[in-house]
């Protein structure tokens, strides 16, 4: 079972016709998010990042679920 996304509050956005759009520009080079992750740091470090967080520190910290050594599957997941 996967996750659906079902809708958003943004205004005019919509998930349907947008989401597609914004992954092919991702994977196309078009959008730089790479360029807005400041940290990446595993699960036991959360409480940091919600201290980057509190301090301005960075743009994004994306928290990683599993060990860098470890590609998670359906099964994981």
């Amino acid at each position: 079972m996967g996750r659906t996304l079902k809708g958003t509050y943004f205004g005019d956005w919509k998930s349907v016709e947008d989401v597609p759009k914004l992954v092919d520009d991702y994977m196309n080079k078009k959008l730089k998010l790479d360029e807005f992750i400041t940290d990446q740091l595993p699960l036991e470090k959360i409480n940091v990042a919600f201290e980057h967080m509190k301090k301005g520190k960075g743009i994004r910290t994306v928290i990683n679920l599993w060990p860098e050594e470890t590609t998670p599957t359906v099964e994981t997941v």
